[in-house]
């Protein structure tokens, strides 16, 4: 049974983030000295498995409750997800990787039904 909410916990170059409305108790979130912010473009069920990045250009990377790949995208102000390619059944990320905001790799293995494939996918900036 996966967990109901996201947390994400980063820390980029001094800056702290912690994701996912409900995620931690109140007194977790008041008692550390990470920061919370609020993101309703995360309020999905899953689980983030890596993230990577800057603080202006940080990524996260895990599976949603329905079976797709999670990606998340932080441009300094918020979280989005982003929407990519689902090759199987049932595809998890589990590391990512920035190079640059126009070069980001994720990795992962893709369920087609039968048997688990490796997933790797790129982000160009653009998709």
């Amino acid at each position: 049974m996966r967990r109901r909410g996201l947390a994400l916990w980063i820390s980029l170059a001094g800056m702290a983030v912690v994701v996912g409305a409900g995620a931690l108790p109140a007194q977790a979130r008041t008692a550390c000295s990470f920061r919370f912010v609020d993101s309703p473009g995360l309020q999905v069920g899953g689980e983030l498995l890596g993230a990577a990045g800057s603080p202006a250009n940080a990524w996260a990377v895990g599976a949603a409750d329905d079976g797709t790949a999670l990606r998340a995208h932080w441009d300094g102000r918020g979280w989005a997800i982003v929407t990519g390619p689902e090759p199987g059944v049932s595809d998890t990320l589990e590391d990512v990787a920035v190079i640059s905001s126009r070069d980001v790799w994720s990795v992962g293995a893709s369920f087609d039904g039968a048997r688990d494939h490796r997933l790797i996918q790129h982000w160009n900036g653009t998709r």
